[in-house]
């Protein structure tokens, strides 16, 4: 699926004159665009992903209908973060190497890419109308807050007891920081700093987490809590310190984007089926709902604050959105992250974050989906060998299940709804997000196997009649087909995708293995990569791409395949065999690879070819099952002679 920015001009003179007018775009080549900053003046700043999977940032003037796309010199990926009114950009790129270095585009397009001395993983968050630029650094394995000046000058600082680390994540024309930092329990706090170095620290209201994201230029903070309930909720501080939370009455998560110099609060909310949509919350209490043109999904991923404190050429009736369709932001992925993190390894905040876990009782617990609120399903197995089916949950609770209790349950799936298929005994089993399930099989089938299902609850899998195996698509009616494809012998499709387009492989009369899509109407596609001897996708996901394995010269290698059919495989270094399992919302592909010793290690291939090896802390052995979009791992792991569930996030 196309993933399109838009800007929003809402009027707030008051509620019922809020009309949004709506500008979609996306820059030339993009097949997902990504706006992470506006300024006053609608300058809007971000980054995109082309054709090849390489990820570019832009700069768009919206009075001008212009973008204009940049990277740093040796960038394998650049992350745009801020802009001001200037056109100034501050964000941070990933080198060849895999290191993140910090850069600030000036207004006529000179590039500066700047590291914290003696640190690594250099990152900009915010820039204020003076050119002064705020971000993190990693020192000494910890996360520290920096404000670099036009000079060139830098100044690191930590808050107190910030024994996880310190991150900065805005600035204000006067200079003063906000950003939350980690407790020694991996606990999350906000944090202001002042231009003098007067550090305050602060929790919102009845918050177990406080991660802000925001400072206007009145000193107002804006961000997200995970409350002591355990749910999302927006918030905002005042510059007395007073605070308050904040809930979309229909919304089941809500994060607060920022607030202009009128008081009035942008953001984004969830509903009851995973959606999410814009809103704003008006000073006098009124809420206006939005979306972009035609999205199933509108995440707002900044806010400008044009108001009286404010130098902007723009009327003070006006408030500037950016934000897209049709994805999750960054912004809210990482705000989740760091919101779920209290149940993990201390780490530096930004770093990969371990959660391992495993159903109460089981003597193996192995996951096989995730999906975007990272709920986790899979199976365990109890101490007689019995397999059931379990769900964990973002705030880590684990509810297990079985259709059919006499039968073996082995969960295949999960979408971003939370409805569940997979196999229960010889049946297939689709369990709804609220816990209530049915089997079902189709008429003459032996055997049902449900393989992957998309948002609106349509099925795929593969069924076991008069001696053959055959693909079926089960519809959310409860109708459904089986097809086969062509010269087919066997035919076991994995995965469908939002518009209905199904991948798997089939097996041919010669027995070679291959791998097919199959379009929404009906037409089917074999492909393999270059010589290949056995095709095996896993995924495809909304924008058509198919992530697999196959088989070349006897090893195993990782490949994905685009919408238009050009495929890229790859292997990692050294490896006797490597899988792929999905790519993220940047292009990255997750997989995993056995070494020389036959030992299993994760492994991520960014989109301008970076690789990275990972593992479960302390394991012998990690296997990675699943992604999501926001490069959310799950997946099982050993240690000790035993195998645990795992999530890590990108």
């Amino acid at each position: 699926m196309r993933r399109t920015a838009f800007a929003i001009l809402l009027c707030i003179t008051s509620a019922a004159s809020a009309h949004p007018t709506v500008h979609p775009f996306d820059p030339d080549g993009s097949i997902a665009t990504f706006p992470t900053a506006i300024s006053d003046n609608k300058h809007i700043a971000g980054y995109f992903a082309d054709a090849e999977g390489t990820v570019h940032g832009f700069l768009r003037d919206t009075n001008r209908d212009t973008t204009t796309v940049f990277d740093p010199a040796g960038s394998g990926e650049t992350i745009p973060s801020a802009v001001n009114d200037a056109g100034e950009v501050a964000g941070h790129f990933v080198d060849a190497d895999g290191k993140t270095h910090g850069f600030l585009r000036d207004a006529a397009g000179g590039i500066v890419a700047f590291d914290v001395r003696r640190g690594t993983d250099t990152s900009a968050a915010a820039i204020n109308a003076s050119g002064v630029v705020a971000g993190s650094v990693t020192l000494r394995g910890h996360s520290r807050g920096f404000i670099r000046q036009p000079d060139g000058s830098v100044v690191v600082f930590v808050v107190p007891h910030a024994l996880g680390g310190t991150r900065a994540t805005g600035i204000n024309d006067p200079g003063t920081v906000a950003g939350y930092w980690q407790d020694k329990r991996s606990f999350y706090h906000g944090f202001v700093r002042a231009e003098d170095g007067t550090i305050t620290t602060f929790d919102a209201p009845d918050a177990a987490l406080t991660v802000p994201v925001q400072i206007n230029n009145d000193g107002v903070v804006t961000g997200s809590i995970m409350g002591n309930d355990e749910d999302i909720h927006a918030f905002v501080r005042q510059a007395d310190g007073t605070g308050s939370s904040f809930d979309v009455p229909q919304g089941f998560q809500t994060y607060g984007t920022g607030t202009d110099d009128r008081g009035n609060l942008y953001g984004e909310y969830a509903d009851a089926s995973g959606h999410f949509h814009g809103f704003v919350r008006h000073h006098g209490g009124d809420l206006t709902l939005f979306d972009g043109p035609g999205a199933a999904e509108t995440t707002v991923s900044a806010a400008a604050f044009r108001g009286l404190t404010v130098a902007g050429s723009r009327p003070t009736c006006c408030t500037a959105i950016t934000g897209r369709a049709e994805a999750k932001t960054t912004m809210r992925s990482h705000l989740l992250g760091m919101l779920f993190a209290a149940g993990a390894a201390t780490a530096a905040p930004g770093d990969p974050q371990y959660f391992t876990f495993d159903v109460d009782g089981a003597a193996q617990t192995t996951p096989t989906a995730l999906n975007a609120a990272r709920q986790v399903t899979g199976y365990y197995y109890n101490p007689v060998n019995v397999a059931h089916g379990f769900v964990r949950n973002a705030d880590g609770t684990i509810a297990t299940f079985d259709p059919n209790p006499s039968h073996t349950t082995l969960p295949a799936a999960i979408n971003d709804a939370g409805a569940i298929t997979g196999q229960s005994g010889r049946k297939g089993f689709l369990r709804d997000a609220d816990g209530t399930m049915f089997v079902f099989r189709f008429p003459e089938a032996k055997q049902t196997l449900p393989a992957g299902i998309n948002m609106s609850g349509a099925i795929t899998g593969s069924v076991r009649i008069h001696k053959r195996t055959h693909g079926f698509l089960r519809r959310p009616d409860g109708s459904g087909i089986v097809f086969d494809a062509h010269g087919a012998r066997l035919t076991a499709p994995v995965s469908i995708n939002v518009f209905g387009a199904i991948a798997g492989s089939y097996t041919d009369r010669d027995i070679n293995v291959h791998g097919f899509v199959r379009d929404p109407d009906g037409t089917i596609t074999s492909f393999d990569p270059p010589n290949s001897t056995a095709t095996a996708p896993v995924r495809i996901d909304d924008n058509g791409v198919v992530v697999g394995t196959y088989i070349a010269s006897g090893s195993a290698r990782a490949f994905f395949r685009a919408a238009d059919g050009t495929t890229t495989s790859f292997v990692v270094s050294r490896s006797r065999a490597t899988y792929g399992v999905g790519l993220d919302d940047r292009g990255s592909l997750y997989g995993y690879y056995i070494d020389a010793d036959d030992v299993l290690h994760g492994f991520v291939r960014r989109s301008g070819g970076q690789v990275v090896s990972f593992d479960v802390p302390d394991s012998a052995g990690t296997r990675v099952m699943d992604v999501n979009a926001n490069g959310v791992t799950t997946g099982f792991f050993s240690r000790a002679g035993a195998t645990h569930a795992f999530l890590r996030t990108r």
